[in-house]
């Protein structure tokens, strides 16, 4: 009797072991436990989208956070929604040759997208960039004495929109041909950068004086620009050549991570609503970022970030 006992716990414990070293081998060690919602967090200027979402059941909102603590905080979500390469920028600060083996190596999604823009004054950029052939180039070459508001390149937005310029500095995405000086004067002034909603208000309320120009979201621009402050301040917005666009993704963590629900949910109701308050448009038009692209980012918000 006692060693056909024995030899039951012996099965049992053997049951046990498989099933662990089972669960530990599928990759499936996100924070969701079978059948609760999945984790996810947003990039603080999208958590109005995040907190759609867990109004509607979903999602577990997670409390956003950003590039800089991307790494360190990918244990905690199965998916980040924020900008085109910040997911790649993330693997490369934490010291992965690629984004697949980085922390958010799962389905990268393109959500929503907008074209970039700027929303200025013709006056004030005339002199220095003709605004009938506004290109991003000389944006991002002749502006050096203007107010550029252009977000903070430590930043995913701020990477996001700083893209065009730095692209315009070298179309060939080569990050040595880029200098650091040459950045840092496009996001010196003003310190501290901001968000593109914020310095767009910012445009608004205290006109040329405080921004000369704001990149970001057209339609977001087109917002502010059609507020009656706006059109007193004679407010344009302008679209630079060669045509930019900014994409908001999800970065699902793990290569197991079942996110559907949410990118289905993103795509309509309150969510949807939401991206476009920021500006974004559900039907993804936009690509999403190459290696290439997110490596020449990578290296430029390097040269940018002091």
């Amino acid at each position: 009797m006692l060693a056909v006992l024995g030899a039951a716990l012996l099965i049992t414990a053997a049951v046990i072991l498989r099933s662990h070293l089972t669960a530990s081998s599928s990759g499936s060690g996100g924070p969701r436990a079978a059948g609760k919602r999945p984790a996810v967090a947003c990039t603080p200027e999208l958590d109005d989208v995040c907190q759609a979402l867990a109004d509607g059941g979903v999602i577990t909102k997670v409390a956003p956070f950003d590039l800089t603590t991307a790494a360190a905080n990918a244990g905690k979500v199965d998916a980040w929604l924020t900008y085109g390469a910040a997911p790649a920028i993330a693997a490369f600060d934490a010291g992965a040759p690629s984004a697949a083996e980085g922390p958010f190596r799962g389905r990268l999604t393109a959500i929503a997208d907008a074209p970039l823009a700027v929303l200025t004054s013709a006056d004030v950029l005339g002199p220095t960039c003709p605004v009938r052939t506004l290109t991003w180039a000389c944006l991002a070459t002749k502006t050096a004495a203007l107010k550029v508001g252009v977000g903070e390149p430590s930043t995913a937005e701020g990477s996001a929109r700083l893209a065009p310029l730095a692209a315009a500095l070298s179309p060939a995405l080569r990050f040595d041909d880029v200098a650091g000086t040459t950045v840092q004067a496009l996001v010196d002034d003003p310190n501290p950068q901001a968000a593109a909603s914020d310095q767009a208000d910012l445009l608004v309320l205290q006109g040329t004086a405080a921004l000369s120009f704001v990149v970001g979201p057209s339609a977001r621009l087109a917002r502010a620009a059609a507020t009656p402050q706006g059109q007193a301040k004679g407010l344009v917005v302008l679209a630079p050549t060669p045509a930019a666009r900014i994409t908001v993704v999800l970065a699902a963590t793990l290569t197991d991570s079942d996110v559907r629900a949410v990118v289905d949910a993103l795509a309509r109701g309150a969510a949807a609503q939401a991206l476009a308050a920021a500006g974004f448009s559900s039907a993804a038009q936009a690509p999403l970022p190459t290696e290439l692209q997110a490596g020449f980012l990578y290296q430029v918000r390097k040269k940018a970030v002091r």
